[in-house]
């Protein structure tokens, strides 16, 4: 692979973190539809509780779609390291920012859950996109 088919590797994986993220955010906001007049503490807690759950749930089918796109036009063995790589690369800029907040016992428990899933996705994808240059 060259240098630029690399280079866009972590541009996916910062891409699934931000529309993660995003959607995060939103369902905290429906939830404050149905829960709506709560002081800010409130939704702070129930998005402590529900970021974990929603990035697991989602990030499943946004990491198999990176997986997908990143692994088009390449060889079985190839798509699959570059799918890979994208879901490494989500891993190891997740932990250090988990490091860096000192999750809680609760955290690192959806977070290697959602890591696994989200590595097993994106190696999916990356399937799914060369099964026919195998």
């Amino acid at each position: 692979m060259r240098l630029r088919e690399w280079l866009i590797l972590p541009a996916f994986a910062m891409a699934v973190m931000v529309i993660n993220v995003a959607i995060s955010f939103a369902v905290v906001w429906v939830y404050s539809l149905f829960e709506p007049g709560h002081p800010q503490a409130f939704y702070n807690a129930f998005a402590l509780k529900a970021a974990p759950v929603s990035s697991v749930l989602f990030g499943i089918p946004l990491m198999f779609l990176a997986g997908f796109f990143v692994a088009r036009k390449r060889s079985r063995r190839s798509g699959l390291i570059a799918a890979g790589a994208v879901s490494l690369l989500y891993t190891v800029v997740d932990i250090a920012m988990l490091l860096g907040y000192a999750a809680s016992p609760e955290f690192w428990f959806w977070g290697t859950l959602s890591y696994s899933t989200k590595i097993a996705a994106s190696l999916a994808g990356g399937w799914a996109a060369t099964r026919r240059t195998a």
